[in-house]
């Protein structure tokens, strides 16, 4: 009986975790969609220009799949319009003429900064919908739960985290 009522717990606790996964994950398409974001800009390809403003400007084009979880080709294809639109170029690294970097351009710059005067008033608006006094809890207890997801998948797509 006992075994069985832990079981329970675990089972509860489990589908109450996916619920809330899967609703988070309807949500997160919501905010990805190009209508939170401004300067005709996708959620992914901001996450890029961020990534790169956050390595001052620079960021080698290899270790970019690794920072958005998807593969190689993936990144290519999500850099290209990027280097289109003339917000990030395409250059030969300075260490390696094998490696390609992702330069920010000054019209990229001038964008990344637009995209995050949206995004920080929309963020707000989310937030000034929870009570004042559960914001810091909330923030943290995500933080947590995004490392404890990390830790188990070692923060690649398909890597096991307990399913085969």
């Amino acid at each position: 009986m006992y075994i069985t009522t832990i079981m329970n717990q675990h089972i509860d606790q489990a589908t109450a975790v996916f619920h809330l996964l899967r609703d988070m994950g309807k949500v997160m398409r919501i905010f990805q969609s190009e209508a939170v974001l401004c300067e005709g800009v996708t959620f992914a390809q901001f996450c890029i220009l961020d990534h790169a403003a956050a390595r001052g400007g620079r960021l080698e084009l290899s270790e970019l799949h690794g920072l958005l979880s998807v593969e190689k080709s993936t990144t290519t294809r999500m850099v290209g319009p990027l280097v289109k639109r003339g917000l990030i170029a395409r250059e030969i690294s300075a260490h390696d003429s094998r490696a390609i970097e992702l330069a920010l351009t000054a019209k990229g710059k001038d964008v990344h900064a637009e995209v995050w005067k949206c995004l920080a008033g929309f963020i707000n608006d989310v937030l000034k919908q929870i009570p004042g006094s559960r914001r810091n809890g909330i923030l943290e207890s995500l933080g947590v739960f995004i490392r404890s997801i990390r830790q188990c998948c070692g923060g690649k797509p398909g890597s096991g985290c307990g399913c085969v």
